[in-house]
């Protein structure tokens, strides 16, 4: 039942966005040729990078202003999406 399914309260933008970190989260963790591969090919695609950064580098730069680092961005992004997920099954 749709009503009864958390995953229904991800807007697809911000679904691309958490993908988006678990590509980051798999390169990290696995340090393999595939897994370089679909964070590479993502960011290009995505950011526009010709030499793409690492996700370190990537997830330290600053946003929306100077003091709010991108990982924080994600991490404000994940616990928005598991209220919405909370309260459409509440």
């Amino acid at each position: 039942m749709a009503e009864h399914n958390p995953f229904e309260a991800i807007l697809p933008g911000l679904a691309k966005r958490i993908d988006e970190l678990i590509l980051m989260r798999n390169f990290l963790a696995h340090y393999s040729g595939y897994s370089r591969r679909a964070y590479c090919n993502h960011m290009g695609k995505a950011h526009g990078y010709a030499r793409v950064p690492e996700p370190g580098a990537f997830l330290i730069r600053r946003v929306h202003n100077p003091s709010t680092y991108r990982w924080h961005a994600y991490l404000i992004l994940l616990l928005a999406v598991s209220e919405a997920m909370r309260l459409r099954v509440a």
